[in-house]
This record gives C-alpha cells, structure tokens and sequence, in this order.
C-alpha cells in the first residue's frame, strides 16, 4: 500500500513538471517585463546607463578623449570612460565630428560602444575612433560660448582705511575641432585713498586640434601691468602646441609651449637706461585640474617665459585656485597668485622691486 502511494504520488510530480516549467518561464517573463518597464521612457532628459545598470539623469555635454561627460541633475557633472558606459539617450540635439566624417547633428545615442545618431535622413552609426569630438547643441554660435566670473572684495576701515578688490574672468568659445580663451585677472587695492596695487593680466589662447590630444596654437597672446614691479606694460605674442597628458574621469592635465615675442615698457627706469626692451622667448606651461570631493576642484595654471638679462632673465606666473561649489553655478574660490621676475628693472630712484609678489584672492564665481 505504502509503496503504491508514493508510485502515484511521483507519476503526478512527473506529469506537473512540463506546467510548472512554463509556470516558471511565464513568471520569470513577467519579472523581466516589470525591470524593463522601470528603463526611463522618452522626456526632455538625457539617460546615461553604465555596465553597472546604474541609470543617471541630465544632459550630456560633450564626448571626447574617450570620455563622456554628463551633467547630473544628482551627481552634478561626471566624466566617465566610454568603455564603461552601457547605452546612451539622448532627448536633444548634439553635434558630432570626426576628420573624415565632418559634422554631423542630431540626436545621439551609445549602444553596443558605437555612437549612433538620429538625423532627418535616419540613423548613422560611428566607432569611437571615427569621432573626434561631440559637443552639446547644434552648430550655432550661441552654443560655443562658456563664461565664469569671479569677484573679490575685502574693505577695512577704522585705523586703516583700505579697499581690496579684484576680479577674475573667463570667457571660452569651443567648438568641436577649436578652443578659443580670454582669462583676465585684476586686482587692485588703496589704503586712506593712495593706490598700493594695481596689477592686470589678460591671456589669450587659440588652440586647433589635430588629433584628440595633440593640440596647435597659431595664437598665444598676453598683456600685463603692474606698476609696482614696474612695468607700466608688456606685450608678448606667439605661436605653440600642446599636449592632453591625462584625461580622466576626474583629471585633466595638459602642457604647451612655444616661440613668442615680447615688448615690455617699465614705469620708470634708472638714467641711461632704455624705457622699453624686447626680445625672442621661449614660453612653456601646464594645466592641472582634477576633482577632490563632489563640490570641490583644484586648478593649478603655471608658466614661465625665458628671456634675456634686460628684460629679466625669466618670467613666471602661477595661479592655484580650489573652486567649491556651494550653489548651482555658483562658487567659492580661493586664489593665490605668484608672479616672479628674476632680474627686476631699477625704478629712477635707484630702487628695485621685489622679484616675487604674492596675492591670496577670496571671493564668489558665477559660471555660465
């Protein structure tokens, strides 16, 4: 009896097994249609999934040097490898680049590592190294330029009656195969109403990449002056190249250099002295910025220029900024400036002024 009972009882397991195979597939289905529905649906976001399955919310800003960069409505903005990136949505417009491609604008995705875009006459599919760069928008003007201006203020009265102020500007224009930018730095200050500094720089660079590192300069240009290291004016104009050394989902590094050529008017000069020098330079220089919390990066800008003995042997000027970003587009920087002239020029009072000033600048940017 015992034994005819667990007879019949494994016939009926055997003859539900095929039912509860296809219970199981049909519930496993079911699952996976659920997952898939939470997938973001099309709206006036962009979607960027990583190999993860993590999903990140904003709008893309550029592909380029094998990195994507998103604007996070959560995370602010991040740069990723393209490699670890699983499939791409992008919502808006976004124009595309490549040496043999030209440009190419539509709406762009990434799936099964190809970049792949959405024009008027269909879908055109690209690898990675066919494109040099894609950059956020369609190919007009109003989508190259970028700005941030910083000001600084300190005022102090009572004993001393002093008014420190400044500012630091920069304006970019970039467009997928060019890179133009203004920096201005000024910073002035007068104690019980005489003037004890006043200095102002302003660079200019136009660079032309040839491939996604390697970088031209037809143009390197800059003015400075600052009376109190007399030099009531200097000019220096050039040519260059540069080099991306690291580009990271958090670094950026690159170096320059080239031929230039400089005039420098001094303020005053010691009798028989010329009041103006120029001479053939050799400038070099380098741009550290790297990400060091989520609201925080450090960027460090150094050059330096070799010149000969009248005009002060060798130049440099550094500028370490950390930018902590309290309020969207919004932040609090903190600035200490090095200039150094090796061979100062004598004032006509015999006097020479210091080969090195150093200024710390506190204040508030707006990015835009």
């Amino acid at each position: 009896m015992k034994n005819r009972i667990q007879k019949t009882v494994l016939s009926v397991a055997v003859a539900m097994m095929p039912h509860l195979s296809i219970a199981s597939e049909i519930q496993l289905n079911s699952e996976q249609e659920n997952w898939e529905a939470l997938t973001p649906q099309k709206d006036s976001y962009d979607w960027l999934q990583m190999n993860s399955g993590e999903w990140l919310k904003g709008k893309l800003k550029s592909i380029q040097n094998d990195k994507v960069e998103f604007d996070s409505d959560e995370f602010d903005l991040q740069k990723v490898d393209f490699e670890d990136v699983k499939q791409l949505r992008c919502s808006g417009i976004s124009t595309i680049h490549g040496d043999k491609i030209g440009n190419v604008v539509g709406r762009v995705m990434i799936r099964d590592q190809k970049i792949i875009v959405v024009t008027d006459e269909g879908e055109k599919t690209f690898r990675l190294d066919q494109v040099t760069s894609v950059l956020e928008g369609a190919d007009q003007e109003s989508n190259y330029w970028s700005a941030k201006i910083t000001i600084n203020l300190n005022v102090r009265s009572g004993n001393t009656d002093q008014i420190d102020y400044g500012a630091k500007v920069n304006v970019k224009r970039q467009t997928v195969q060019t890179r133009f930018v203004v920096d201005y730095l000024g910073d002035f200050s007068s104690n019980s109403g005489d003037e004890i500094a006043n200095s102002q720089r302003v660079n200019s660079t136009f660079d032309v990449f040839q491939t996604r590192r390697l970088f031209w300069q037809p143009f390197i240009g800059e003015y400075y002056r600052d009376p109190f290291l007399n030099i009531n004016s200097r000019y220096t104009l050039g040519v260059g190249a540069g080099y991306v050394l690291i580009d990271s989902a958090k670094t950026d590094w690159s170096i320059n250099g080239g031929p230039t050529y400089q005039i420098t008017e001094f303020d005053t000069v010691d009798a028989g002295n010329e009041d103006d020098v120029s001479t053939a330079t050799l400038l070099l220089g380098t741009k550290f910025n790297t990400e060091i919390g989520k609201s925080t990066d450090f960027i460090y800008e150094y050059s330096f220029n070799i010149l000969d003995e009248a005009s002060g042997l060798y130049t440099h000027h550094m500028i370490a900024t950390f930018e902590n970003e309290f309020v969207t587009d919004f932040d609090f920087d903190i600035s200490l400036v090095w200039d150094r002239v090796e061979k100062p020029a004598k004032k006509v009072d015999g006097s020479v002024p210091e080969q090195d000033d150093f200024r710390l600048l506190v204040g508030v940017g707006y990015s835009y």
